[in-house]
């Protein structure tokens, strides 16, 4: 029968392997992708939500040592500054007398905060908007919270008698 003409006539074989796909599978195929991408959507998204919070995590302490650094080095207050309002962090040099004033240079530029990501600042306890960073090298002891819309939260911590910054 037929079956035996295919093994024996090895002409078949190849032109049955050449003929494609029909449109039915490539119909199944498109589906079945489909649904493969919209499952996976979702997981996409947090993923998203998550990187854009650990990004924001490590800005925040980078300003953070930022602002200890030039304090001690320009041998002046700075204050770490968060407006909850226009949501943006800034630097600020702390004169004896007057008015704030940002820091000189790319450090002055403030730093958006995304939507999303909600910033909570604690000192012995209260809420405060700002982190002062004094040239002795000490600072005010402060807790910040950084949280997502994920539920993921990162802590960072302030010590008091170092200025060290750490995250958790």
């Amino acid at each position: 029968g037929l079956k035996n003409d295919a093994i024996r006539n090895p002409q078949s074989e190849i032109r049955d392997a050449t003929r494609g796909f029909t449109y039915v599978e490539l119909i199944f195929i498109a589906l079945v992708l489909s649904i493969l991408l919209v499952s996976a959507f979702p997981q996409l998204l947090r993923r998203r939500s998550l990187v854009e919070l650990e990004r924001t995590a490590f800005e925040v302490v980078q300003m953070l040592r930022a602002a200890r650094t030039l304090a001690i080095t320009q041998a002046t207050p700075i204050a770490w500054v968060w407006d909850p309002n226009a949501r943006y962090i800034q630097l600020t040099v702390q004169p004896t007398q007057g008015a704030a004033v940002p820091v000189q240079g790319r450090l002055g530029v403030p730093k958006t905060v995304p939507a999303g990501i909600a910033l909570e600042i604690l000192q012995a306890g209260t809420p405060v908007q700002d982190v002062q960073f004094f040239p002795d090298g000490t600072s005010e002891p402060t807790t910040l919270v950084i949280s997502g819309t994920a539920g993921s939260s990162f802590q960072i911590s302030v010590d008091g008698s170092t200025s060290q910054v750490a995250i958790q």
